[in-house]
């Protein structure tokens, strides 16, 4: 899974494409994975997936992503098999793609943990700043350096499988939390900052449900 994903990344950024476009086609690969486990599940010994299949697989999911999600240039299969060592053949792609189209739904966008850390991220800084005097601003540097590490974090998880069963909004707070912990610029054993971090972890579980303390984030961040 690791040495896919940085395929992934590797191949956007060759393309010049987002590399949040790495979480869609994991998230493809993953979702075809499980329903093509749940229908041989009955099977007294459900065929496995060769290595060259698998490689296929997960080349048509990023094809299908960026697709999808990309900067909206007419990628073509022949311009992204010259990105691979592989002996992977366009016929191959379009067959897998076929496959991949007719057993997933496509009815709903696929989310990332990159939209909602940017939503979060947008949430901390104003009520860092509404609380504070204007000379204790979180400055723009400050917000993309917290922005950064926590995006950083958000990369990472797609090599975990462990994240594959997780919500991106799950991810991306628990992304921003080790991010905001980790900043050298807050002294987090100031008795302010920790009311504030209390204030902004509850009025993030106020709006999302999401709660910091409880058992199941702090294993996300523990992982993270």
């Amino acid at each position: 899974r690791e040495r896919v994903a940085q395929w992934f990344y590797d191949v956007l950024d060759f393309l010049e494409e987002s590399r949040d476009i790495a979480y869609v086609g994991m998230t493809v690969l993953d979702r075809y994975l499980a329903v093509r486990t749940r229908e041989t599940s009955g099977s007294l010994s459900p065929p496995m997936i060769e290595p060259f299949d698998f490689e296929i697989l997960a080349f048509t999911s990023l094809f299908l992503s960026i697709r999808v999600c990309g900067s909206g240039r007419e990628l073509q299969i022949p311009e992204l098999l010259q990105l691979s060592s592989s002996g992977a053949r366009t016929s191959h792609i379009v067959r897998a793609g076929n496959i991949v189209l007719k057993k997933l739904s496509w009815d709903q966008r696929i989310l990332t943990p990159h939209m909602f850390l940017k939503e979060l991220l947008e949430l901390y800084v104003q009520g860092w700043n509404s609380q504070n005097s204007s000379r204790h601003h979180i400055s723009r540097e400050e917000a993309l350096s917290v922005f950064e590490f926590a995006s950083y974090l958000v990369e990472v998880s797609v090599c975990d499988a462990f994240f594959s069963k997780v919500a991106p909004s799950e991810i991306a707070f628990a992304a921003l939390a080790v991010a905001v912990t980790s900043d050298r610029t807050l002294t987090l054993d100031n008795p302010h900052i920790q009311a504030f971090l209390s204030r902004f972890w509850q009025v993030v579980h106020q709006q999302t449900t999401m709660d910091i303390e409880s058992a199941h984030m702090k294993s996300i961040v523990s992982r993270l």
